[in-house]
């Protein structure tokens, strides 16, 4: 979506026209119904390629790839074609201008790409809007894939610089781009750096262990959040191949417990409802181009919605030292003087100093009690 040329004329009243009779709301209204995203006809990223096409209804994929043009692959559901809207509404005159284009910025779902795709980053997506989109643009849904995302700590809050000051809504899409599969999804906002199998079991046990009470470092990609005063919502969706579903959907059901920082301190950003999942297909391949019929594996998606709520009322979330401090003392004015403290159970205590389980890892997870590792064990996380 490109910005019509701002003139720079001085805007005259319109007094005449029955379009300024009408309140101000009702105005709003009208550009809003004006301002609707379509698809260019005819503009396929892949000839014939369709949303219709990829979305998962039975067991076979319903398209094939015939490679007279390669399918890029980033190609998903949502992003198969240009879309355009329709903004001669915005060259009719200068108070139209002026009046509609906080409403189309403010409306329009906003779609930037890290990498692989058809479009720009934010910067140059923004650019063109100049100090509009800086205080206009309320949604944005960026498409990245995790190898790259946490490689620079300041990464995310970079891209999201140009609308950190009017950003309500935010999407992180973490795209299945055909990698390795030996390659799954690895997300870890308790680390900084990449995210590692064995960094992640760690950060899990910790977590777990701190009854859902770890904070999360500001300097790595979760801090980007507490550069974005009016947000109110972070959906983030995460895909992966069907044959590394479990390990997907353990991450989800860690996932669920994270609360991010937000930019007022007395707030986090916590899940409210159950995350959503659906699935897809990338096209197959005939048998005119190999041995025999290749059906690609379905493309699993999980999504979650975090929004705002206050610290008190969102399990996992320290409270401030003097108030922690005034429970361990309640805490120990009802304990009777000659009851124990409670310590770990016994079969914690008597695990042996190297778990065979564990091979190199015995020095990260010395402090795991057995419970826990073998959760991870079962979820192919070790």
């Amino acid at each position: 979506m490109s910005p019509p040329s701002d003139s720079t004329t001085v805007a005259v009243r319109q007094d005449q026209s029955p379009l300024w009779r009408l309140s101000l709301e009702i105005r709003h209204m009208i550009y809003a119904f004006c301002f609707v995203e379509e698809q260019i006809p005819g503009s396929h990223y892949a000839p014939g390629l369709e949303d219709k096409h990829l979305i998962d209804t039975s067991l076979e994929s319903s398209v094939y790839d015939d490679w007279r043009a390669s399918v890029p692959n980033w190609i998903r559901p949502g992003c198969t074609s240009r879309t355009k809207i329709a903004t001669e509404l915005l060259r009719t005159c200068q108070l139209v201008y002026q009046e509609a284009l906080p409403v189309l910025l403010a409306n329009s779902l906003h779609k930037c790409y890290h990498g692989y795709g058809p479009g720009e980053t934010p910067a140059q997506y923004f650019e063109p809007f100049g100090n509009a989109a800086l205080s206009q643009a309320t949604q944005l849904q960026l498409y990245t894939q995790v190898h790259t995302f946490d490689k620079q700590r300041s990464w995310l809050r970079d891209q999201l610089k140009p609308v950190s000051q009017s950003l309500k809504h935010l999407t992180i899409t973490f795209r299945h781009l055909g990698g390795a599969p030996d390659r799954p999804m690895l997300l870890n906002p308790f680390r900084l750096g990449s995210a590692t199998r064995t960094a992640m079991a760690s950060s899990k046990i910790s977590f777990y262990d701190a009854n859902k009470n770890c904070p999360m470092p500001k300097t790595g990609w979760a801090g980007a959040f507490t550069s974005l005063p009016k947000l109110q919502t972070l959906t983030i969706e995460m895909e992966d191949s069907e044959e590394r579903e479990e390990q997907l959907q353990s991450l989800v059901d860690w996932a669920k417990d994270w609360q991010f920082p937000s930019f007022n301190e007395d707030r986090v950003l916590a899940v409210q409802s159950e995350p959503t999942t659906s699935s897809w297909r990338r096209p197959a391949i005939p048998k005119s181009h190999v041995s025999e019929e290749y059906q690609p594996p379905r493309i699993i998606t999980w999504r979650l919605q975090w929004s705002l709520k206050p610290c008190e009322s969102v399990a996992g979330i320290a409270a401030p030292k003097s108030t922690r401090r005034r429970k361990n003392e309640a805490a120990e004015l009802d304990t009777p003087r000659n009851k124990k403290p409670k310590t770990r159970s016994t079969r914690f205590m008597h695990r042996p100093a190297c778990d065979p389980r564990l091979g190199g890892l015995n020095s990260i997870f010395a402090h795991a009690d057995d419970e826990a590792i073998q959760h991870l064990i079962d979820y192919g996380i070790l």
